[in-house]
């Protein structure tokens, strides 16, 4: 039988809050990704728990456990568990810093103007919901591109991102131009907005 180290009330109580929290946040950003049809989870969010193989149970992705073989695993676990308090962005912080990101390198790769274009930015290829944006979208004023990334999940921004890496592999070596890549990216998602704008 295995031997557990003494853990005191205070060290048992602070496990079980990180824990709690950890999960809370990891069960989240499932729900979240699961919505737009993604199972991976992004790492900077949820460390080693990124999809649901890696989770301890069905419902919880991380033990709630307070026994311990040896101090350095009790270490280890609580290092692990605090980041989640620390420094591990909860949804709203990612999505925010996913939407500044994905403003940049379109600033970056089509112009200092391309996040004030105007129309309609329908996110029908970016989401689960394939044709009910763009009903929805038809009577409405347009808006600028940057207001409309405004709008967009951290996972719909994830699809953008796995569209601008197809879009680099399938162009190869020859357009590893970004402003390129860039461009055809968006001519790909937004294609009736952008038909007369880009090149």
């Amino acid at each position: 039988m295995a031997k557990f180290i003494n853990l005191s009330a205070d060290q048992k109580e602070e496990i079980r809050r990180l824990t709690q929290l950890a999960n809370r946040r990891i069960r989240a950003a499932a729900k979240e990704y699961k919505k737009e049809g993604l199972e991976i989870l992004p790492r900077e969010m949820v460390g080693d728990k990124q999809t649901r193989e890696k989770w301890m149970t069905d419902k919880n992705p991380i033990s709630r456990t307070t026994r311990f073989t040896s101090e350095a695993d009790y270490k280890k676990q609580l290092t692990f568990l605090q980041s989640f308090e620390k420094y591990r962005p909860n949804m709203t912080e990612y999505t925010r810093v996913q939407q500044m990101k994905t403003k940049q390198a379109i600033e970056t790769g089509m112009g200092p103007d391309a996040l004030q274009m105007k129309g309609q930015f329908d996110i029908g290829r970016l989401t689960n919901n394939k044709g009910k944006s763009a009903a929805k979208g038809k009577d409405k004023p347009p808006i600028t591109l940057d207001e409309r990334l405004s709008q967009l999940t951290a996972p719909q921004l994830s699809k953008f991102w796995k569209k601008y890496s197809e879009n680099m592999t399938k162009l190869g070596p020859r357009f590893m131009n970004t402003k390129t890549v860039m461009q055809i990216t968006m001519e790909d998602l937004f294609p009736e907005d952008l038909q007369n704008v880009v090149d």
